[in-house]
Parts: structure tokens; sequence; C-alpha cells
């Protein structure tokens, strides 16, 4: 979804939204110092990405655009499976669902863009 605000062809700002409720988040987790490795897996997360976008166009030909975002996922807790590693071989188990650590990311995103066209 992305809607813009455009004030004669010099000033603009656009706000975008990106969104999904199927994120999917896997990972290896390796602890050396325990010789254990951890393979998690987590489904039907939330995707959700807002940010809006500042542009400056004094020429037909230049513009400089600076855009701000906040980007999250959030995930539900899947399996775990659990490898350890030791001196007379290896040995396997795995966690059901939701007894799991979980998993999100959240990061803060700031970008500035110069366009020249010719």
């Amino acid at each position: 979804v992305e809607g813009e605000l455009n004030s004669g062809g010099i000033l603009s700002a656009a706000v975008e939204l990106s969104f999904s409720p199927l994120a999917w988040i896997s990972d290896i987790d390796h602890h050396f110092l325990r010789n254990l490795i951890f393979y998690d897996s987590m489904s039907l997360g939330t995707y959700v990405e807002p940010a809006l976008r500042l542009s400056f166009r004094p020429l037909r030909a230049f513009e400089l655009s600076a855009r701000l975002s906040y980007f999250n996922v959030t995930s539900n807790r899947d399996g775990l499976i659990v490898t350890e590693n030791t001196l007379t071989g290896t040995s396997t188990s795995s966690a059901g669902s939701g007894s799991t650590a979980g998993a999100s990311i959240e990061t803060f995103g700031a970008t500035i863009e110069v366009n020249i066209r010719p």
C-alpha cells in the first residue's frame, strides 16, 4: 500500500506499508563451547514494514530523497532439534511446538537517495 502527496513537483512525501501474515524464520545456532547445535524453525509470523519517503526535486533531472522505515517480523514457535557432539558420538533430541525459544527481528532504517536523470 502506498500513498503520495505532491506539492507542485518540488516537494513530495510518500507513505508505504508492506505486510505479510506468512513470515517464516529458520535458525542454526552453534554453541561451540558446549558442543551443541540448535536448529530452530518458526512459521506463520507477521511481517510489517511502514515507511515514509520525503523527496526534493528542484530540477527535472535531479531528485534528493530520504526514506525512514521500521521493519518488524514476529513469529510463532514451531520445533527445535538439538544435536550434541561428544567423544563417543552424536545424539539428537527434539522439542515440540511452543517449548522452544521464539524469534523476532526489529530494525529501523534510514536511506538517502540521489537520482540524476539525463
